[in-house]
């Protein structure tokens, strides 16, 4: 019985998800990519390398 009262035993074993709930969890995951990725052209990957080179260099 004592494990059950240690951190979130009690209610651990008593979670239930609501059909409503689950549908919309399910409509979110299937329209989350929607977005298209942005294009990044070589000059964008040049300045995000360097920055990246600059923080990593700057904890050395």
């Amino acid at each position: 019985m004592a494990k059950k009262l240690e951190g979130n035993g009690l209610f651990e074993s008593s979670r239930m998800i609501l059909p409503e709930h689950r549908e919309a969890y399910n409509r979110y995951m299937t329209h989350k990519d929607l977005r298209p990725k942005p294009v990044i052209d070589e000059q964008e990957w040049q300045q995000i390398g360097q920055a990246l080179q600059d923080s990593f260099n700057m904890f050395r």
